[in-house]
């Protein structure tokens, strides 16, 4: 296994803890779905962070690229999900829980971000 394997996987790891801790936050504050559709949110939150290389922390040039370019994705990545639960979750109507784990994913990715780069 090399370094940058194992980085990126450490990455993917800590990225699937914070969707999930996010939107379990998020479940006390307002009306979310039932667990398993929280977990399948939180991989898929994973999924469409790796396939927009967006957990790539090597490849931005400068840090005001990376905040924008994780903000960008996040805010798609949330409005897809919010799609999701309204035509897949029966009984669901929107609130803004969905926006607060958002939120929350946004600045702890900024923060795994910094630390990574440090």
């Amino acid at each position: 296994m090399s370094s940058a394997f194992r980085r990126n996987f450490l990455i993917l790891w800590s990225d699937l803890l914070i969707a999930l801790s996010a939107f379990w936050l998020a479940r006390y504050f307002g009306d979310m779905p039932r667990w398993y559709w929280l977990v399948l949110s939180a991989v898929v939150w994973v999924v469409l962070g790796g396939v927009s290389r967006k957990l790539q922390f090597g490849a931005y040039k400068r840090i005001r690229y990376a905040f924008l370019g994780i903000f960008a994705l996040d805010v798609l990545s949330g409005l897809f999900l919010c799609t999701l639960y309204r035509h897949c979750v029966p009984g669901y109507e929107y609130d803004y829980s969905i926006i607060l784990a958002t939120g929350i994913i946004i600045v702890l990715e900024w923060a795994l971000y910094c630390a990574v780069r440090l």
